[in-house]
């Protein structure tokens, strides 16, 4: 499993006295793995001590308050190929991790679900009203969802890399577990349940979750998720109780007309007619929003099947994005690299130095020239600009000029302040004359962590 990237995601609000505990258990239950902490807006010292655990555990803010905005951005900024969410208040055990990982990486599936409830939970849990909150929200989905889940709101999860990037959180709060569940079977993910010992907060840590409010936030969840993903069931029981209502008011109306000939009670008639209409109208409301629901489902499974193609088929790695880079003081390089890129359906980035190159700073045959007084002294150029979320390209095209039969330095100066681990760089440089010497080999050190591919001049695009 170690050719496999597993990221252990944190989400801490005040948990200064269990995030370091949390951490080191995870960081030795999966030695390969990266613990991601996200900070949200901590009062205490959780940000601090995060911070001085090592080098595995990656510490980030997430302002917004909420576990649901901080489980939103950690799907958004990480890649993986599993993931394993857990709380930050050391109810869960490491233990059960790399089981979960290999339901995950081994037999494919989506989500895997640590169930408190058939375990240690109600022994361990000293808040009477949570067990009952969990109970009443596990029968309402299971009844609306039509599934047999035993825990709907547990913290403790592994997830594909399909599920989280094809997962729109738009909860903000404690609901996610609940909204992630529903998810999950209305997009009918592949999901394992297994059972997972659950201990209670240690001494000193307080829980954030409010009985009362975040309760009926995830049953106004449950409430919504229904109408958006089950329109025809949720509209056609209001339809038929409007129906209902109408026959019900009709009835003796219609008696009494045989009998008399006439309708002496017109509001009577008149509410009846109108519960009707209302039932027709929810009925068709709920028609048309089916064949919403149903077209949606079906360009979902489009989605999911292209970004299933982009996996390597033995590994299961994501093929990610490519992204040409280069410099150009002539004009030359950037033609040639925007050709390529468009052609390969490529990202561009171009290196610019914050102080552009005039012409004559590019005199090379002036021994005072700009770009002379660079190389002999090996200077860093500083570059404006950055690239955005570099880690989501696999594949890297960095093109350039050749100057004194190098790299130019403002091209040092932009790789060495990114992290090149894991990419594959393909260098093309163009030159008006000379050849390409020793260029990849004074490049590398600048490229820590990649593999360059290949190194060529190059007078086209179709030459790279």
């Amino acid at each position: 499993m170690s050719d496999k990237k597993i990221a252990v995601l944190v989400p801490c609000y005040n948990e200064e006295k269990t995030v370091e505990k949390v951490s080191r258990d995870f960081m030795a239950a999966l030695p390969e793995a990266t613990v991601y902490v996200y900070d949200n807006n901590s009062t205490d010292r959780t940000y601090e001590i995060a911070t001085s655990i090592g080098e595995r555990v990656v510490v980030r803010k997430e302002y917004r308050q909420g576990k649901g905005n901080v489980v939103r951005s950690m799907f958004r900024d990480i890649d993986a190929d599993c993931y394993i969410m857990i709380d930050g208040d050391d109810t869960y055990p490491a233990e059960h991790a790399r089981e979960m990982c290999d339901y995950v990486l081994n037999d494919g599936f989506d989500m895997v679900i640590g169930d408190r409830l058939s375990s240690t939970y109600f022994s361990e849990n000293k808040r009477m009203f949570h067990g009952f909150g969990n109970k009443l929200v596990r029968w309402l989905i299971n009844k609306l969802f039509k599934s047999d889940i035993k825990d709907i709101m547990t913290g403790y999860r592994a997830f594909s890399y399909d599920f989280v990037k094809m997962m729109p959180i738009t909860s903000s709060g404690f609901e996610i577990e609940t909204e992630m569940t529903i998810n999950a079977l209305d997009k009918r993910f592949n999901i394992k349940e297994i059972p997972i010992n659950f201990r209670d907060r240690p001494e000193g840590s307080v829980s954030k979750l409010n009985t009362f409010s975040d309760g009926m936030k995830v049953l106004r969840t449950i409430a919504v998720m229904f109408k958006e993903y089950r329109p025809m069931m949720f509209f056609g029981a209001i339809a038929w109780l409007f129906i209902l209502v109408s026959v019900g008011f009709f009835i003796p109306v219609f008696m009494e007309y045989l009998t008399t000939h006439q309708v002496p009670r017109f509001p009577t008639l008149i509410f009846s007619l109108i519960c009707a209409v209302i039932g027709v109208i929810s009925f068709a409301i709920g028609v048309i929003l089916d064949v919403l629901v149903k077209k949606n489902k079906q360009d979902f499974i489009i989605r999911l099947n292209i970004l299933s193609s982009k996996k390597d088929k033995y590994t299961g790695r994501v093929f990610m994005k490519t992204l040409v880079i280069f410099f150009s003081a002539e004009g030359k390089t950037a033609g040639i690299a925007k050709q390529f890129a468009a052609a390969k359906g490529a990202d561009v980035f171009e290196i610019v130095p914050e102080q552009p190159y005039t012409a004559a700073d590019i005199r090379w045959v002036n021994p005072l020239a700009r770009c002379n007084k660079e190389k002999m002294g090996k200077k860093d150029v500083p570059v404006a600009g950055s690239v955005e979320n570099f880690s989501e390209y696999d594949t890297v095209y960095l093109g350039f000029p050749i100057w004194y039969g190098a790299a130019p330095n403002v091209v040092n100066t932009f790789c060495k302040a990114y992290d090149w681990s894991g990419k594959k760089v393909s260098v093309f440089a163009t030159s008006g004359g000379g050849g390409l010497g020793k260029t990849k080999e004074k490049l590398e050190p600048y490229l820590s962590g990649a593999a360059i591919v290949s190194a060529k001049l190059v007078h086209s695009a179709d030459e790279i």
